[in-house]
């Protein structure tokens, strides 16, 4: 056997066999290496783009939600000193006026997330400092939407003062003075998140940016006036 193998080897087909073979081995192990790099790159693009997709997402989103934040900051002051009328007013025997509990209406602002899988290729690509704010932008916007609901809610329990409504104990005044309490809070909570998402938006380079035809308030008589502390952009010519 090993005399025929070196029979084979001498008369010179085994080393073109081992060639072919040699030549054969390398071409897959390079299409396999290949085609790893391939897929490996086409992932990488793919993760890229779901990172940019989503990033420019937030920050139209934040520049929308910063300009909500600014109309709280001009409404909380008008909405602070109508709670303290409905709280003096529910510490007394005289009638109230049912358009003092008249709430305005206001948006609730959504931001999507940064994806988990994008996380750290947004902190490799942009650095950790500005992945941070990006995660900021979204917490402070959720905190505000939740603080806004609050306020909502708390708001519809003052219509126990409504006469309307029935006969207003003196246990109706307590129960609306407590809920209005808890409303001033929210209120000066909302101002603080909302200056914290102004702050942190312009470090991305944010700017406030209004949409579905809402502008920001003027002052408090613009918002008594529209009912809302993000007024309706009147159409031109109207």
């Amino acid at each position: 056997m090993f005399h025929a193998i070196r029979h084979w080897w001498i008369e010179g087909r085994g080393r073109l066999t081992a060639r072919v073979f040699l030549f054969e081995f390398v071409v897959v192990v390079l299409g396999v290496l290949v085609a790893q790099w391939v897929a490996d790159w086409t992932k990488e693009r793919a993760d890229l783009a779901l990172l940019e997709q989503s990033k420019s997402r937030l920050e139209d989103q934040g520049s929308s939600a910063m300009a909500n934040a600014e109309a709280w900051l001009v409404a909380i002051p008008c909405l602070d000193r109508q709670v303290s009328d409905i709280m003096r007013a529910a510490g007394s025997d005289r009638p109230l006026d049912p358009g003092i509990l008249e709430r305005p209406g206001f948006r609730i602002p959504i931001v999507g997330p940064i994806p988990a899988e994008s996380e750290l290729l947004l902190i490799d690509r942009y650095g950790s400092q500005r992945a941070q704010l990006y995660d900021s932008i979204k917490v402070r916007v959720d905190h505000i939407a939740n603080l806004s609901n609050r306020v909502a809610e708390q708001w519809m329990g003052l219509s126990i003062l409504d006469s309307s409504f029935g006969t207003v104990r003196d246990g109706d005044r307590v129960n609306a003075r407590a809920l209005a309490s808890q409303i001033r809070s929210q209120l000066r909570s909302i101002q603080i998140a909302s200056a914290g998402l102004l702050d942190e938006g312009g470090q991305l380079g944010l700017e406030p940016k209004d949409i579905d035809r809402r502008r920001r308030p003027r002052n408090c008589a613009d918002i008594r006036e529209s009912g809302t502390i993000m007024p309706y952009v009147a159409a031109k010519g109207g």
